[in-house]
């Protein structure tokens, strides 16, 4: 007589990650948080590839969270999504908070290798508004999602 296999013990659902677009915490008053200008940007150089190129890796970040093939750790809780293109290099900067949920702090396409020192530094001021509790968000707002 065979005993029966017990029933495999369920796994625990998977976090599903999300993407957050936060402003600056000095700048809650602007229209749009600095990716979304960042890509308006991009759009009027007509940088069609390399947006695309972003679409495609944010995409591959909510579907696979920091096990996206195009993830790289900078430092601290800053990374950044990297690629190449025909209009140059494609780079999306965000900061990973906890569980999976991240936040898309500037996006940029350019020639050079180096990543850009201010699009960095709004990260860390960022990350910093992220750790202290201060608003990252415009008051009376709901954070938007990627």
């Amino acid at each position: 007589m065979s005993k029966a296999k017990p029933a495999p013990t369920p796994k625990p659902p998977r976090a599903v990650p999300q993407l957050f677009s936060p402003w600056h915490p000095d700048r809650l008053g602007e229209k749009n948080p600095p990716i979304i200008a960042d890509l308006l940007e991009l759009v009027e150089s007509r940088k069609v590839i390399c947006i695309r190129k972003m679409i495609e890796m944010l995409r591959d970040l909510r579907d696979h969270g920091l096990a996206s093939r195009y993830s790289k750790h900078l430092f601290n809780a800053v990374y950044e999504l990297k690629d190449r293109t025909a209009d140059g290099g494609a780079r999306v900067y965000f900061l990973h908070g906890d569980r999976q949920r991240f936040f898309i702090v500037h996006a940029e396409c350019k020639k050079e290798s180096q990543a850009s020192e201010w699009m960095l530094a709004h990260c860390l001021e960022t990350l910093e508004a992220l750790e202290n509790a201060t608003p990252i968000f415009p008051p009376g707002s709901r954070p938007k999602r990627l």
